[in-house]
């Protein structure tokens, strides 16, 4: 393999680390590879992430590295709760951009998220 095929394939490990996904779920998700390495084409990996966007965010070129659960998104929104962020998703109107990789599986990118809250948050003023 050659220094830049190295970016071009994954192991299931490290895909299991990136999308932060159980092993059963990546088969689920991607199957069975077919190569004596067994080795996941990275664009493979993209094309799934980019077929299970939601909330209209740009497509992606690459694997990213910031993907987060809805406990490890709702622990940086502090005030918000992993509940509340997982119903955000099955708004109809204005939904935020997550993945949705199979019907319990969603993951999100935490800057398409911080930067959809600063569009989407109003601020109130009180006047006293």
């Amino acid at each position: 393999m050659e220094h830049g095929d190295a970016m071009r394939y994954m192991t299931r490990k490290d895909l299991m680390g990136r999308l932060k996904l159980s092993l059963t779920t990546t088969y689920r998700i991607i199957g069975t590879t077919r190569t004596r390495l067994k080795l996941i084409a990275a664009k493979d990996v993209v094309s799934i992430l980019n077929n299970a966007r939601r909330g209209g965010q740009p497509m992606l070129l690459e694997v990213p590295d910031d993907l987060l659960t809805c406990e490890e998104m709702a622990a940086e929104l502090h005030g918000v709760t992993a509940r509340d962020l997982y119903n955000w998703t099955h708004r109809t109107l204005k939904v935020p951009p997550h993945f949705l990789l199979n019907t319990h599986c969603r993951r999100f990118l935490r800057s398409e998220v911080f930067r959809w809250l600063d569009e989407h948050t109003k601020i109130v003023r009180r006047t006293y």
